[in-house]
């Protein structure tokens, strides 16, 4: 039997008075995959910003593993929302520590994800080539 691993409940986001996402309610079960199908201007990106705490919901709630949920619970989400920020120039290691500088995640954490993506022995090959 899965859990619920995210829930949002009536997730509304407005800028100005713009509605993008208007009462969004969605459960998502535990070892999924789950899709956002729509048209552009749907609010598909909204949503997934919101969950991943880019965005604050205008109003609703977000519950991630039975909690309300909060910026801890980055640790356990992995999410690419549109496109990702790649610096052609540099390796696949360069520019994961880019990213660690900015969130303060040890070397060590690199040498993991390189290992998890079958990117650990790229060597000096640049992102572009």
């Amino acid at each position: 039997m899965n859990h619920t691993i995210l829930e949002t409940q009536t997730l509304t986001k407005t800028f100005r008075s713009q509605e993008a996402v208007k009462n969004i309610s969605l459960c998502v079960p535990e070892n999924c995959v789950y899709g956002l199908l729509g048209p552009n201007g749907a609010g598909k990106s909204t949503l997934l910003k919101m969950i991943t705490g880019i965005l604050r919901p205008t109003s609703g709630q977000i519950r991630f593993q039975g909690h309300p949920w909060s910026r801890k619970d980055l640790a356990d989400i992995g999410a690419l929302v549109e496109t990702p920020p790649v610096y052609e120039n540099l390796t696949a290691w360069e520019n994961l520590k880019v990213r660690a500088i900015i969130l303060g995640v040890q070397d060590e954490r690199i040498e993991e994800v390189l290992e998890q993506v079958d990117l650990k022995f790229t060597g000096k090959k640049k992102a572009g080539e």
